[in-house]
Order: structure tokens, then C-alpha cells, then sequence
């Protein structure tokens, strides 16, 4: 079956598209949410009272564009609610365009309430933008959290445990490490147990709590990168894998490795892909390159990357650079891990 994207040209129209297609490629038409999105984005800025579940986007029209979605569930407030806790939020965060400025609102769900409460968040461009390109500025400037999540807490009393869904380029922003206003030290992570979804369909995994007793668990870390370049180990992973393996161990895993140093390399974990593991956490260097191409513009630093580092152009797909230690966005995207415990997947948007 074939796809074909029209949009206009401006990143509010072209984003979406890229989204929705990128989306339908990963797995061939698992998740409505963003093409529900994209036809309620307009709906929701003119509805009174938020029921981002039951907009009046009409299903047929997703049955005719896209005939793979026929049967497919669509996530409504009646069952998102059921599946939650007394103790447990769901807050889904929408992007939309309204007289050409985006715009942002959120839609909470909770069993104390008998209807979603909607919140327009009064978050302008200027404040996103420069939290898309410096996200570390969102965990110093109290901004952040008082046009994001202090209009939400105002409007009702959160749960707990806070599940949330970002939308469009909230996906770019550490939504989770907002600083209070009142305090230089305090973030709003430490306030409420918060958990980041892709979409409100993958709550029910998320929801399910790992056994790690009999989980085969692999960790990364403590890289030694060689030669001379600009990549140094990181002395903090050492211990982040120290105490992630001991508490582990505590708590009855018995299959854990840890592969530092040399170990800690691009060929060990694609080796992985032919292994029963459940769990890998990976603590290393990213990087992000606006200029290289568009499937390498982006990734993790392993064991031995300064040897390949300098004059690196972004190539991929050879035998010659498939274990350099630059392990790329493209080269993770053909990664397949078949027993993997993705409660982390939705971790690893943004």
C-alpha cells in the first residue's frame, strides 16, 4: 500500500505529515493518536468542554483515508479512565494552529472526574523555540513551568502518579524537569511520580509493571572511546551502572550483565539482537549534527567512535563503519530486539 502526504510549507504543516508517515513506516499503522491530531487539532481550540478522545473528528474519515485503520481502536475518555488508578493521571498535551500561531492546551483524565478538564496553557513560540534549541534552559528558567504545568495544577488537583503525552515540539522539551518558580532547587518531578508516553494507546504497557526477577537486564556503559579525540569517558556512567547492577541485584534479578570500557562497544550490542534480552540501559555520549545527513545527523558514542570521529561525514551501511562506535539514528532504526520490555520505549521519544 502506497502513502501520499499533502501539506503546506511551513514546519506547523510539514511536521505533522513527517510524523504520520514516519509513524505508518515504524509499524505499519499501530498508533491513530497523531492522525487523530492532526484533523482535532482545529476542533479542540472551539470545544467548550475537552474531550480530546471523543473530538468530533468522525472515524469514517479515517476509514477512508486509510483503510489499514479500519477496526482499529480508537482511545476514548470511557476506556482511558477505566484502565486508570485512583492514584494515577493522564494528561494528554495537544499542539494546534489557530490564526497562524500555534497554540497548546492539555486534556486531563482521572477517575475522580466525570469528564476530561481541558486547560489552554498559555505557552507562546518564543518560550518553545528556545527550549527546542537549548534544552537545559527548561530545567534553569521558571517560565517553563509556569506556562506549562502551573495552569494544569491550577485547574485540578493531580494525581500521584502523572502520566502525559507530549504533542508536536513539546516532544523537544524536558517536560519532566521543569523548575518551580518558587524554589531554585525543586522541580516538578519531585512533586509527582511522571511518566512519558508516545500516545495514550501504549498506556496499558506502560501500566504493567516489569518482573525484574526473571528479566535478562543489559547494561552500557563507561565507555572507553580511544585515541585522541573529543570524546572522554564519562566518570559519573561508572557509577550509574554500579548502582543500577546493585539494584538489580537486590532486587532478585539474576541475569544482569554489565559491559564497560572496550565492552561497552556498537558490535556488543548489535550482537544483542540474536539474545532473549529484556531490558538495555545504555548511560554514553549523544550527539547531534544539524548538517549531516538526515539519518546520522543524530546518535550514541560507544567504544573506539574517536577513531572513526574525525572526518566522519555521516556515511552508514558499510561493513567498514557498522561497528566505528557511532552508532547513528539510522542504524538504531534497523536495530531489532524481539524480547525487549518496552515500558522504556516511550522514554526514548524526543
Amino acid at each position: 500500500m502506497n502513502f501520499l502526504f499533502a501539506c503546506g510549507g511551513t514546519g506547523g504543516h510539514i511536521y505533522p505529515a513527517i510524523a504520520i508517515a514516519d509513524k505508518i513506516k515504524e509499524q505499519y499503522w499501530g498508533d491513530l493518536n497523531r492522525l487523530l491530531q492532526v484533523y482535532a487539532a482545529s476542533a479542540l481550540s472551539n470545544t467548550q468542554e475537552c474531550n480530546f478522545f471523543r473530538l468530533i473528528v468522525l472515524k469514517k474519515n479515517i476509514d477512508e483515508l486509510c483503510p489499514m485503520a479500519r477496526g482499529k481502536t480508537i482511545p476514548d475518555f470511557v476506556s482511558i479512565r477505566r484502565k486508570l488508578s485512583h492514584q494515577q493521571t493522564l494528561i494528554e498535551f495537544v499542539e494546534y494552529e489557530q490564526a497562524d500561531t500555534l497554540k497548546y492546551a492539555a486534556s486531563l483524565v482521572s477517575k475522580k472526574w466525570k469528564v476530561p478538564k481541558k486547560v489552554e496553557l498559555p505557552i507562546s513560540n518564543d518560550l518553545v523555540m528556545n527550549g527546542v534549541y537549548n534544552r537545559f534552559i527548561v530545567c534553569t528558567k521558571p517560565q517553563y513551568y509556569t506556562n506549562v504545568w502551573l495552569p494544569i495544577i491550577e485547574t485540578a488537583t493531580l494525581d500521584d502518579e502523572v502520566y502525559f503525552v507530549p504533542d508536536g515540539y513539546l516532544h523537544f522539551l524536558l517536560l519532566e524537569r521543569m523548575r518551580l518558580e518558587t524554589s531554585a532547587t525543586m522541580f516538578i518531578n519531585d512533586f509527582f511520580e511522571l511518566h512519558r508516553l508516545h500516545s495514550s494507546l501504549t498506556l496499558d504497557s506502560s501500566l504493567k509493571s516489569v518482573d525484574l526477577s526473571s528479566a535478562a537486564t543489559c547494561l552500557l556503559g563507561y565507555a572507553d572511546f580511544g585515541g585522541n579525540g573529543p570524546w572522554q569517558r564519562l566518570q559519573a556512567t561508572a557509577f550509574e551502572l554500579n548502582d543500577i547492577y546493585s539494584a538489580l541485584k537486590k532486587s532478585g534479578a539474576e541475569q544482569v550483565e554489565a559491559w564497560r570500557g572496550y565492552d561497552c562497544s556498537e558490535k556488543r550490542l548489535r550482537d544483542l539482537q540474536s539474545t532473549d534480552v529484556n531490558i538495555i540501559h545504555i548511560a554514553t555520549h549523544g550527539y547531534w549534527d544539524i548538517d549531516m545527513p538526515l539519518n546520522s545527523s543524530s546518535g550514541l558514542l560507544l567504544a573506539g567512535a574517536n577513531s572513526y570521529w574525525e572526518g566522519f561525514d555521516g556515511a552508514v551501511g558499510t561493513v567498514e563503519n557498522s561497528n566505528d562506535g557511532i552508532l547513528t539514528v539510522g542504524e538504531i532504526s534497523q536495530l531489532s530486539f524481539k524480547n525487549l520490555q518496552l515500558r522504556s520505549e516511550e522514554r526514548r521519544v524526543g
